[in-house]
Formats: structure tokens, C-alpha cells, sequence
């Protein structure tokens, strides 16, 4: 009788002929003596196959060629039929694994180098049973989760194990698009036999060039004014470095001008140094530009629009600056939907900034407003029950006077008023704060915060709303 581990200690497929040589001696006369040969002519190893299909593969212990590629979109499940032959001559059950290798990696260089549960960060694999018995999967055929085979018999019992593979995907930036080499692997503990299919899922390529966000704003005749954009490749597949800006200019024939920044340290300013995609006063432009590297999946680089008007420009005129970026062949991001920066003429040019300062909850309002070194345009954080002031302050950048001027605020969601409402600036006296639809500002109330209203706000002078919320505790 063989050993369940002979084909481990022999090279089965080329030994044979196993002889046992018995001796019979006399107790008595040990001279006495006959023997006879026992013949094992040969030994059949254990053999399994894995594939997709009810017929034999390429044979146990190899890694068979791609039998079957599954196409599908990030987030979604790629479904593969696996059966499992003993292709021995006895009964045996088999462990289940996998292994899979992103897109671009190589194939396994042999059997021993597969590394059981190796995946993408994101991917899963499950074994199921085939509720079908013999046909193909998809997520109505699945039953149990299943880690083994369960006892299989030999080929000629015409026994097999059916099975269903789910494979389930990412989405996102970091499911990039290509074929991922998917391997399955059945393994007997007892017979150490084991066969690898090589199968593959191979994700869609999603393109998704953006280019944001459009601009607005006002300047004085002869001003300047800078737009901040973002470049972003939100798909799954890489657009290579290379980009074209095709740009139009509304007002070009009346003196309007533009440069067009690649801001290489995403400050929002133009610093010495940083490198002209082009510009110019046509009214239409097309440039090309090289990046230092490709804008892979998921990452953007910051693009500057400067815009200078005319001296002569009149009031109200409006010049729009339109951009679409396009990532030419052989990328397949195409191209961005079109933006638009727009900056109006304003004699009397007034510009908002509101910053932001933390402060304490007295019992009954939040006291005293914080020193005007607190203030701040940063993100704050606060406790529940404790306050924010916030300071409003309207500018006059133009170069004439603005009247009937108003700051209107409000409070934010889950807060309340906590006092503190100041209006000053200006040349005139201001009505002073009120909330909406509640009378005089009171601590505790909800709603817009205002002053109003100067009557004159001189070039260069200021209008400034000061004022205190609440957390909700």
C-alpha cells in the first residue's frame, strides 16, 4: 500500500516499478529460507485542476493563460465561475485562495510566487457556492461563503466542486483604470497538490478634467485683479503632463488684458519666479503647456488668471475671461467644461473682508470684543456654549465716493446673538444693528445682522460691522 505522501518522497510521473522483497527463514534452521517479490508497477500522483469550464485546464501545479476577463466600472463586482476537478484517484478537498496584482504589474514568474490574500488597497475577494451547480455566476446564483472544496472525488466519479469568485472594486481616484491580474489557487493540506487560474478584471477608464471655479469680481479703471483656479483630474486614469489653454476675451478690442499663471507653490499669489502660460489682448489665445510631471488620477495642480483693465474703462463694463484646459492625445481626459472669470468696472469699488475671533460666554452675552490682533480669516474652533465674534469691514478701492452703503450678516446655523453689534466708520451716522423680524438685536435671537446705513463712504475709507453668536450648548 502507498503512503498518502509517496509522490512527496518520489518522482512519480517517471518512477516505477516499486518492489517489496518478503523472506521466509526457519525459527530452527536458519539456512532454511525462501523469498518472493511483491511489484508496485506504479503510482498515480494527485492531481486537481481548477478553470472556468466543466473540462480539463492546463493541469495541476501549473498558472494557466487568461481564460476570462471581467470589464467593469469602479465600485462595481466582477463575478467568475471556478470548478474544481480531482483529476487523482482518490477522494480529497482543497483550501481556496487568491491574489491579486494592480494594473501594470507583471505576471506571476511561477507557482511559488503566489502570496495568498495579497490585493489592492480597496479590492475583496469571496468564494461562494454556485447555487446553479454547473452554470454561470452572477449575484443571484451565490450561496454560502466558502473558505475549502469540501471532499471531492476522482475524475472518474465525475465529481467536481462548482463555484462562484466575487470580486468587488473601489471607486474613486484609486481604483485606476487597467487589467488587474486576478489569480484563484485550490490547495490540498493533505496532498500538498495545488492549482492556480489566472482570470483577470480589467476597470473602465473614467475621465473627469476639471477646472474651477469661475471668477467674479470688481475693479477700478486701470486696476488689476487675480483669479485662483484648480486643475484636477477627479478620474481613475493618468492625463500625461502636457495641456492646451484655449482662452477668450470679451473685452479685448477695448484694452482688457490677461496672463495666464502656473502656480507652482498653490500660494494663490504670483511669485517671482513662477512660470507664463501666456496672456496677452487678443481675443482669443490657444497655448501649450507642459506640466513637470503627469496629473495623475486624483491629483491638480493651481493655475493664476490676472486681469488688468484699461485706464479708460467706464463704469459697469464687464469683461469676461473664458478658459477650457484640454489634455490632448494620446491622454483620453479630454476636456475641462469652460470657466468663466468676470470683473466689472466700478468707479466706487467696495471690497468685503470678514475675520473671525474667539470669545467667551459671560453668563449673558459674550462680553467684551476680543483686541484687533485676534482676528483672524483663519478656521477657528470652538466649544459648544462658548462664542465667535466676527468683524465685517467694507472697503472703498475705487476713486470715488460710494453712498447708501449697508452691511447685511447673519447668524450662523446652531448659534444664537450674543451681543457686542457695533457699526462705525463712514462719514455719516449709521441707524446702528437690528435683527431681522425680531426688532432691536437681543442675545438670544436669530436671524440678519445689519448696519445701516452710511451715507457716504469716501475712497479709501472704511464701514465696519462688529458682532458676537452663540454655540448652542
Amino acid at each position: 500500500m502507498a503512503l498518502a505522501d509517496a509522490c512527496n518522497l518520489v518522482d512519480c510521473t517517471t518512477a516505477s516499478n516499486f518492489t517489496v522483497t518478503k523472506i521466509a527463514a526457519s525459527k530452527a534452521d536458519t539456512s532454511k529460507t525462501n523469498k518472493v517479490f511483491d511489484q508496485l508497477a506504479a503510482i498515480t500522483p494527485p492531481s486537481v485542476d481548477l478553470t472556468n469550464v466543466g473540462s480539463l485546464g492546463a493541469g495541476a501545479g501549473d498558472v494557466s493563460t487568461v481564460i476570462t476577463n471581467v470589464d467593469v466600472a469602479p465600485g462595481q463586482t466582477a463575478y467568475f465561475n471556478l470548478n474544481v476537478i480531482n483529476s487523482g484517484l482518490a477522494n480529497d478537498n482543497y483550501n481556496l485562495a487568491y491574489q491579486i496584482i494592480g494594473a501594470g504589474g507583471s505576471d506571476l514568474a511561477s507557482a511559488s510566487a503566489f502570496s495568498p490574500g495579497v490585493l489592492p488597497a480597496g479590492w475583496s475577494v469571496s468564494f461562494h457556492v454556485n447555487t446553479t451547480g454547473t452554470g454561470a455566476c452572477d449575484a443571484s446564483t451565490l450561496g454560502a461563503v466558502v473558505n475549502n472544496t469540501g471532499v471531492i472525488g476522482p475524475t472518474a466519479t465525475s465529481t467536481t466542486a462548482n463555484l462562484c469568485a466575487v470580486v468587488t472594486t473601489p471607486s474613486g481616484t484609486s481604483a485606476l483604470s487597467g487589467m488587474y491580474r486576478t489569480y484563484f489557487r485550490v490547495l490540498s493540506t493533505a496532498t500538498l497538490v495545488s492549482d492556480i487560474k489566472l482570470d483577470s478584471v480589467t476597470l473602465s477608464a473614467i475621465n473627469n478634467l476639471t477646472l474651477t471655479p469661475p471668477g467674479s469680481g470688481q475693479i477700478q479703471p486701470g486696476g488689476t485683479i487675480l483669479y485662483p483656479h484648480t486643475l484636477a483630474n477627479g478620474g481613475n486614469t493618468s492625463c500625461g503632463a502636457d495641456f492646451t489653454f484655449n482662452i477668450s476675451n470679451s473685452q479685448a478690442a477695448n484694452g482688457w488684458s490677461y496672463t495666464l499663471y502656473f502656480d507652482t507653490n498653490g500660494n494663490g499669489a504670483v511669485d517671482s519666479g513662477e512660470p507664463v502660460i501666456g496672456g496677452g489682448t487678443n481675443a482669443t489665445d490657444s497655448f501649450s503647456y507642459s506640466l513637470a510631471s503627469a496629473l495623475t488620477a486624483g491629483s491638480n495642480v493651481k493655475l493664476l488668471v490676472k486681469v488688468q483693465a484699461p485706464s479708460g474703462a467706464t463704469s459697469g463694463t464687464v469683461d469676461a475671461i473664458s478658459i477650457t484646459a484640454t489634455a490632448p492625445a494620446p491622454s483620453t481626459c479630454g476636456t475641462t467644461t469652460p470657466i468663466a472669470d468676470n470683473t466689472t468696472i466700478l468707479a466706487g469699488q467696495i471690497r468685503l473682508i470678514k475675520t473671525q475671533a474667539l470669545g467667551t460666554w459671560s453668563g449673558t452675552n459674550c462680553g467684551a470684543a476680543p483686541a484687533a490682533g485676534s482676528f483672524a480669516s483663519a478656521t477657528l474652533s470652538q466649544k459648544p456654549g462658548e462664542c465667535v465674534w466676527y468683524k465685517v469691514v467694507a472697503t472703498n478701492e475705487g476713486d470715488a465716493s460710494v453712498t447708501d452703503v449697508a452691511i447685511n450678516d447673519a447668524t450662523p446655523a446652531y448659534t444664537t446673538y450674543g451681543g457686542g453689534g457695533i457699526c462705525t466708520g463712514g462719514t455719516a451716522s449709521v441707524a446702528g444693528v437690528a435683527l431681522s423680524g425680531a426688532g432691536a438685536a437681543s442675545t438670544g435671537s436669530t436671524g440678519s445682522v445689519l448696519c445701516s446705513t452710511w451715507g457716504t463712504v469716501n475712497p479709501s475709507e472704511t464701514a465696519q460691522l462688529l458682532f458676537s453668536v452663540r454655540i448652542n450648548p
